[in-house]
């Protein structure tokens, strides 16, 4: 009995050493194949947010690309995402609502540059079409200091040409 008490004890000890090694393994396999998923689940998303912005269907696409921004907070389309939001408001003449959205891309300095500055470019747009010539002129300068080269920052140098011309 006490050899059966000590080869059960024994068998408790080496499971207990060696299982939760497995369990790790386990769960990072796990892991992986779950990010890989949810990589090409982001993909899926963000690409019907896109279509029905291609679509002319706004209202679904901010509500789409919301649920996106909910659900994907690690994918590497989460700036443009954030982006488009903004975009849509624009678009939709909600300048004040776009600017809030364009906002939120800031956070993503370093991450995503070029759409960050396609952001700042666009907050400009906005201050000028609320009548703001001041904020958009301080938005595009900022854009073209911090983000020099990219097509935005040559787009913010042309407004700000056209404005000395005006």
């Amino acid at each position: 009995m006490n050899v059966i008490k000590s080869v059960g004890f024994l068998t408790l000890l080496v499971c207990s050493l060696y299982l939760p090694n497995v369990v790790a393994d386990v769960s990072k396999k796990s892991s992986t194949k779950t990010k890989h998923v949810e990589g090409a689940d982001a993909d899926r998303d963000f690409e019907r947010a896109t279509a029905l912005i291609k679509a002319g269907k706004e209202s679904e696409a901010l509500v789409s690309l919301t649920d996106f921004l909910r659900r994907h907070t690690e994918s590497k389309r989460v700036a443009e995402a954030q982006f488009l939001i903004g975009e849509v408001e624009f678009r939709r003449r909600n300048f004040e609502a776009s600017i809030r959205e364009l906002k939120k891309t800031l956070k993503y300095i370093g991450k995503d540059d070029v759409t960050v500055a396609d952001a700042v470019f666009l907050m400009g747009q906005c201050w000028y079409q609320l009548g703001r010539k001041d904020r958009a002129l301080i938005e595009w300068r900022a854009l073209m200091r911090r983000f020099p080269g990219t097509p935005a920052s040559m787009k913010a140098e042309s407004k700000i040409q056209e404005f000395k011309g005006n």
